[in-house]
């Protein structure tokens, strides 16, 4: 009861007065495949904002692969002189060569070349953690299933059979109340897990939906 209202607390607060009125309707029924959520776990926002940190590295090993190519101009000027000499015209070359391009120039584009491999490492680890993952989820979730089927196919119907039968005897004179009592409990306890599993299902769904669905 405590967590039901603690619940009910938490609902409110995200949903206003909403989140005081009874609750209607069944649990949604999200679709869970298996490989499109493969497929789009390269698509994952914490993923994807390794595109931008990337491309600024990759500009930065143009830039200081840049720095090692000598800049240069040329200049024409155009001199006019006296009688006594002839006009004269000047072509100037000029080239920017790098100063200890060896011992400056190659470690810094080293340098940029490890920060790029560092970023795509840090991408690739983070994407085998989310395949990871992902892969005990959507076991986790199989897991939550195939114990519903269990308990909606043999276990439940057991329990109510049990139920049945010992009240029964208990009506005919030949079983006894404590029988009944136990055999009551038990479906009650069944059916308890049953709606666990239930609830265990749809967070589990709804979890993989959110995180690894489409999110349009």
């Amino acid at each position: 009861m405590q967590l039901h209202r603690q619940s009910r607390a938490a609902l409110t607060r995200w949903i206003g007065d909403a989140g005081t009125q009874p609750l209607s309707g069944g649990l949604p029924g999200w679709t869970v495949h298996q490989q499109t959520f493969i497929d789009r776990l390269h698509s994952h926002p914490q993923l994807a904002a390794y595109e931008p940190r990337l491309r600024e590295a990759q500009a930065r090993i143009g830039e200081a692969t840049a720095e090692r190519r000598p800049d240069w101009s040329w200049e024409v000027g155009y001199l006019k002189r006296g009688r006594e000499y002839g006009d004269m015209v000047n072509l100037i070359f000029s080239i920017d060569l790098p100063v200890f391009q060896r011992s400056r120039q190659s470690p810094r584009i080293a340098a940029r070349h490890a920060q790029f491999n560092q970023i795509e490492a840090e991408r690739e680890a983070t994407q085998r953690a989310f395949a990871e993952q992902l892969s005990a989820e959507l076991a986790e979730l199989e897991r939550v299933r195939r114990a519903l089927v269990r308990t909606n196919e043999v276990f439940l119907p057991l329990a109510r059979e049990r139920a049945e039968l010992t009240l029964a005897g208990y009506r005919a004179g030949t079983g006894e109340l404590d029988a009944v009592l136990d055999a009551r409990r038990a479906l009650i306890e069944t059916r308890l897990k049953q709606i666990d599993l239930q609830g265990l299902q749809a967070i589990a769904t709804a979890r993989l939906h959110f995180a690894y669905g489409d999110a349009q």
